[in-house]
């Protein structure tokens, strides 16, 4: 009886270490792949900006925001390729629909939709 015991403990351990494991790896997958959709609009928006927008303060924020994230892309593909993790390659229907209806703003008000899609800044550590 004891050994079944401690045969079924170490079943549940091993069991609750995988279910933990497989948790984890999702969180990291979900949290990676929406990075990368949210790398690819920032910069896909960014060029609409750049193309069509009026105000050179918004144009030049849609540099800065081309520059950073080529830069963050390649990063985080590495560290999801060395993680196995596969990321998305285009964008999703939501993204998708964003660019859209950035695409079809009128010239006097793309700079200020441009710049709604953006969240709120993000904080310096």
């Amino acid at each position: 009886m004891k050994t079944v015991l401690a045969s079924l403990l170490v079943c549940l351990t091993a069991f609750s270490t995988t279910a933990a494991d497989d948790a984890s790896k999702q969180h990291a997958t979900d949290f990676a792949s929406k990075a990368a959709m949210s790398n690819l609009f920032e910069i896909e928006a960014a060029k609409i900006e750049i193309a069509s927008g009026k105000a050179d303060d918004a144009k030049q924020f849609a540099q800065d925001m081309i520059r950073d994230h080529g830069k963050a892309g390649p990063v985080l593909n590495d560290a999801a390729k060395k993680d196995g993790i596969e990321l998305p390659a285009a964008l999703d229907a939501e993204y998708t629909a964003k660019l859209a209806a950035l695409r079809q703003s009128d010239a006097a008000n793309l700079d200020q939709a441009y710049l709604s899609t953006q969240g709120p800044p993000m904080k310096k550590p």
